[in-house]
């Protein structure tokens, strides 16, 4: 990404946080203000209400900034990694200058007992860790109920795909999540300029059905007859086994039946280009060819653990 859209993009994301520091320091100074006048002001009622407001606006600007975040990539055709970690830098700052002002506050100052800073810490630490999951969750993807940006992009395609890749983040993460971290590896090769980077994200995409198959039918020294034909299910024949899998499944044979054919002539193309990419020739892969193999790769790889 060039230097003059990462500027934009940092304005933009701090002008966002600029409008919840705002917001919080003017709510925070009407309940000091609001307190004061009812006599509760120096009482634990007041904190809780102070570390709300905190709460609230810092949990409001972390949706705001990762929706902002998304548009963006979306918009200007980019990978998200780096401008989430950005993100991320800028929030964390943000939740760090508002426990330092609620800390010096006068409210705090005043009851500077050992009890009631215990409390605190012990509030602000659960606080914390709360917060913490949730950025981790969100950079991760999989945060329940995580909205992909659909705003203001008007294409059915992509609102479908967008909800499909939320159902397929739901079944790998929770039957397969050991493969979550192998997809999140792709996507620095996919961003690479070089070429040899995307035939390594094809070739990761053949060890994960690899791995997959290993794990959900183990290979086997016999082979099954079908058809009159023999099918290998030794350790190199995985899509054979995956295959197998699938048909095995007591869900909808219809279903079972669609992902099989599929998985079979997908296992054909990711052969045709490993043994190309093995002689070194580089050249017909493109990187368009390649975000195609690794997002069919997490398509079929949801669809086969939906049946597990």
């Amino acid at each position: 990404m060039n230097s003059s859209r990462m500027e934009n993009f940092s304005s933009q994301i701090d002008q966002i946080i600029k409008k919840f520091s705002s917001t919080l320091s003017k709510e925070t100074a009407a309940l000091i203000s609001k307190n004061n006048a009812i006599g509760g002001l120096f009482s634990g009622g007041t904190l809780e209400q102070q570390m709300e407001l905190i709460e609230k606006n810092f949990i409001s600007a972390v949706d705001d900034c990762l929706e902002f975040t998304l548009r963006y990539a979306d918009e200007e055709g980019i990978i998200p990694d780096t401008l989430i970690a950005m993100t991320l830098e800028t929030l964390q700052k943000f939740r760090d200058l508002a426990w330092n002002d609620f800390e010096n506050s006068m409210v705090i100052k005043k009851m500077n007992s050992a009890g009631i800073r215990k409390i605190v810490e012990e509030k602000q630490a659960v606080f914390n860790n709360d917060l913490n999951t949730k950025i981790s969750n969100a950079y991760g993807g999989r945060v329940n109920g995580r909205k992909l940006y659909t705003g203001n992009i008007t294409s059915s395609n992509l609102v479908l795909f967008n909800n499909l890749c939320l159902q397929h983040d739901r079944v790998i993460h929770d039957k397969a999540t050991h493969l979550t971290k192998r997809f999140e590896a792709l996507h620095p090769l996919l961003a690479s300029d070089n070429p040899s980077h995307w035939a390594n994200a094809v070739h990761e995409c053949r060890k994960i059905f690899q791995e997959l198959a290993d794990e959900l039918f183990p290979a086997q020294s016999e082979p099954r007859k079908k058809n009159e034909l023999e099918i290998k299910l030794d350790s190199n024949s995985y899509i054979n086994r995956l295959v197998c899998f699938v048909e095995d499944s007591r869900k909808s044979k219809t279903y079972s039946s669609v992902v099989s054919s599929q998985l079979d002539d997908f296992g054909k193309k990711l052969k045709t280009i490993f043994d190309a990419t093995n002689k070194g020739t580089h050249a017909d892969l493109t990187r368009d060819h390649a975000y195609s193999f690794v997002g069919y790769t997490y398509l079929l790889v949801g669809d086969i653990l939906s049946l597990k």
